[in-house]
């Protein structure tokens, strides 16, 4: 059976960046370990997103945003279910691991994490209220092992591709571009992503 032809909006992808540091500005985040008012920035945290299942379109209900996220990597829609129905997020992890991968995962996984956030921010406005006024900090997952959705690598260098901020960012952009939803801090984002 075909993977589900994903079909999302177009978003602003933030670039990468390669740090020296963290900037004492930055929204840094890792789960549990996080600044407690960052921690529901993590797809652990912050409750279930309502999006429509891949596999057959229906609005279906995923118990958070990491669920979501390991569901939308399979093939087949028993696999989706497994990881779906998963007790908790860590669980839901360990089956997104052991899944045959979309082919077009690696260039889809982006779009995917920010099209779950437009959704998981469109049901919690009080947090999509709290990302905007982040302003144009950067927004960096600092896990310690995973240099794809956070920022720093095995070796500990703040050289990872950040996907997961990144996709908070981009969503933040799209959020301060909707007429009279938030307040708009102000500044240029662009400016701050480029550095």
């Amino acid at each position: 059976m075909a993977a589900p032809e994903l079909d999302f909006e177009p978003f602003d992808a933030p670039p990468a960046v390669v740090l020296d540091a963290l900037p004492a500005d930055a929204v840094v985040f890792y789960g549990r370990r996080s600044a407690r008012e960052w921690a529901w920035l993590s797809n652990f945290e912050g409750g279930p997103v309502e999006m429509p299942d891949p596999h057959t379109g229906r609005t279906t209900t995923y118990p958070s945003k990491e669920h979501a996220l390991m569901a939308h990597k399979t093939v087949t829609h028993a696999e989706h279910e497994s990881i779906r129905t998963a007790k908790d997020p860590k669980t839901a992890k360990a089956r997104g691991r052991r899944v045959a991968l979309r082919p077009d995962w690696d260039d889809a996984k982006l779009g995917v994490m920010v099209e779950i956030l437009r959704h998981w921010y469109a049901a919690n406005p009080e947090r999509a209220a709290q990302l905007v006024a982040t302003g144009d900090a950067l927004i960096l997952e600092d896990s310690p092992t995973d240099a794809i959705w956070g920022i720093r690598t095995r070796d500990g260098r703040l050289a990872g591709t950040n996907l997961l901020g990144r996709a908070h960012m981009a969503v933040r952009v799209e959020l301060r571009r909707q007429p009279g939803a938030h307040d708009d801090p102000g500044g240029d984002e662009d400016d701050v992503l480029v550095r």
